[in-house]
């Protein structure tokens, strides 16, 4: 190589590393200045349009001033860990996902996602809370009633060691509160769940007998529900909705009733 192109090509070498250089100090400096400026307001969005108001903006805030030890606004942005705010918030029983960031005008955003309430538990010690769309445990709240469908009975345990636990309760409780939703007949037929000592289920309908038997929550639940359906639409209609007491689904290929 010509001693001519060795130092045009170290001239271009220098020229890369002064402007990274420079781009490294421009970072740092706006790092700095990032950190050193003041939160002047806070943005709370909280997704209200699901229909649930577990929390509000108040509540937020507060959480996160407790936490800290001071008022938000006025703070250092360098004295905020966004990901320590994110995980104090997300311990917040009816919060199910929580994004916290910073704008370059110095407003804090905090997004929140709140947990959705399918179902409503009152157990046999009579001690009621929410199962969210999760299967997630969410406390009553004073602020916010959800309307969603009662389960009552052994929803946690019994004492016969048949109970599938309180864990798969709640994944089968959850599934099942999506296969009544789905179906517009099952909706305005069942006006409670009812959970047995054995973890079997009967669906307590609004109109007609008093209990539908149903059984576990397995892959062949919905063809039970189905037998119930084709049954209330075609059988029930012709002898009267009033004139059995229960309605077992858990046979093959038949229905048995007892009559009142």
């Amino acid at each position: 190589m010509r001693r001519i192109d060795r130092i045009k090509q170290a001239g271009r070498i220098t020229t890369v590393l002064v402007v990274l250089a420079l781009i490294i100090a421009a970072s740092i400096t706006s790092q700095n200045h990032r950190k050193s400026a003041e939160i002047k307001d806070v943005d709370v969005e909280i997704d209200f349009d699901s229909g649930i108001s577990f929390v509000d903006e108040e509540d937020i805030i507060q959480t996160v001033e407790l936490a800290l030890g001071d008022k938000i606004v006025g703070m250092k942005l360098g004295m905020v860990e966004l990901g320590e705010m994110e995980m104090i918030l997300s311990k917040n029983p009816y919060v199910d996902a929580v994004e916290v960031s910073t704008g370059i005008d110095g407003t804090l955003y905090i997004e929140i996602v709140q947990k959705m309430p399918v179902l409503r538990i009152i157990n046999t010690l009579g001690v009621s809370y929410y199962l969210s769309d999760k299967g997630h445990v969410i406390p009553l709240s004073d602020k916010f009633t959800a309307r969603v469908m009662v389960v009552t009975g052994y929803v946690e345990s019994s004492e016969n060691g048949q109970h599938p636990g309180k864990e798969k309760m709640a994944r089968n409780l959850t599934l099942l509160s999506e296969l009544i939703q789905a179906d517009k007949f099952f909706q305005a037929l069942v006006d409670q769940v009812y959970v047995q000592a054995n973890g079997e289920i009967a669906l307590v309908p609004k109109v007609g007998c008093k209990d539908i038997l149903i059984g576990e929550v397995d892959n062949e639940v919905w063809e039970r529900m189905n037998k119930v359906k084709l049954f209330y639409e075609e059988g029930l209609m012709e002898v009267g909705l009033n004139r059995y007491q229960t309605i077992d689904t858990r046979f093959n290929e038949q229905i048995v009733c007892t009559l009142k």
